[in-house]
C-alpha cells in the first residue's frame, strides 16, 4: 500500500512536461490568405495550384518541425479515389 502512494505522488515527477501551445489568429490568417490566393490557381488535386498547395502546406509542417509520416517519408500520401457521375432521369 505504501509502495502505491509513493508512485502516486512520484509519478507526475517523472512525466514530461507538457509544451504550452497558443492560437496565433493572425497566423492562422496569413496561412488561409495564402492557400486560397490566386497565384494557389484553384488548389484543385493534380493541377499545378494543388501542387503549390500541398508544397506549401509541406514547408509549414517542416518549418513547425512535425515528422513526416507519409509515403517514403514525406507529408504525402498516394492514394486512389473513385469518383462517379450520377445519372439523372428525365421525365
Amino acid at each position: 500500500m505504501v509502495i502505491i502512494l509513493v508512485f502516486l505522488f512520484l509519478a507526475p515527477l517523472s512525466l514530461p512536461k507538457e509544451r504550452e501551445y497558443f492560437f496565433d489568429e493572425q497566423a492562422a490568417l496569413s496561412y488561409l490568405k495564402a492557400l486560397a490566393s490566386d497565384s494557389m490557381e484553384g488548389r484543385e488535386s493534380g493541377q499545378p495550384g494543388g501542387v503549390k498547395a500541398e508544397e506549401y502546406i509541406a514547408a509549414k509542417f517542416r518549418e513547425w518541425g512535425l515528422k513526416p509520416a507519409g509515403d517514403n517519408g514525406t507529408f504525402f500520401q498516394n492514394l486512389t479515389l473513385e469518383h462517379r457521375h450520377p445519372i439523372f432521369f428525365a421525365g
